[in-house]
């Protein structure tokens, strides 16, 4: 699975608050999103306002995500987050992934409302799936 979480609003917010305020959040977000990686999570890279995650399996990715949720939100005016997730096969090479599912991934997030994760056919099933079983 690939994750793709960034800042809602950031390019707005680096315009009303400067730039040096805008990599502070930036920087904040990625040690946040670093602190809240769970077992089968790898923080590939940040670009920018932006974190790369891989995540070994569905329920491990939708964790990642909601203690990250969690811990943005207790935070008083910290901007909402979209995310992108994808599953599917990537190729590795020198810490980095590529692949399709890394670019759909990244695509997904771009579209995704304020608040939002957006993701492939194959992770929304794993999600049903998901939730099926543990009822």
């Amino acid at each position: 699975m690939v994750i793709f979480v960034d800042i809602a609003g950031f390019t707005a917010f680096t315009e009303a608050h400067g730039d040096h305020r805008a990599a502070e959040l930036a920087d904040r977000f990625a040690t946040i999103a670093a602190r809240v990686l769970g077992p089968g999570d790898e923080m590939i890279k940040t670009l920018g306002d932006a974190v790369m995650i891989t995540s070994s399996d569905p329920a491990a990715a939708l964790a990642f995500l909601r203690r990250l949720h969690d811990e943005t939100r207790r935070i008083d005016g910290f901007p909402l987050l979209r995310a992108g997730i994808c599953a599917g096969a990537v190729v590795k090479r020198r810490g980095d992934v590529f692949g399709s599912t890394v670019n759909t991934a990244a695509r997904l997030a771009a579209v995704a409302r304020p608040g939002q994760i957006v993701g492939n056919a194959e992770a929304a099933a794993a999600r049903i799936h998901l939730i099926a079983s543990r009822r």
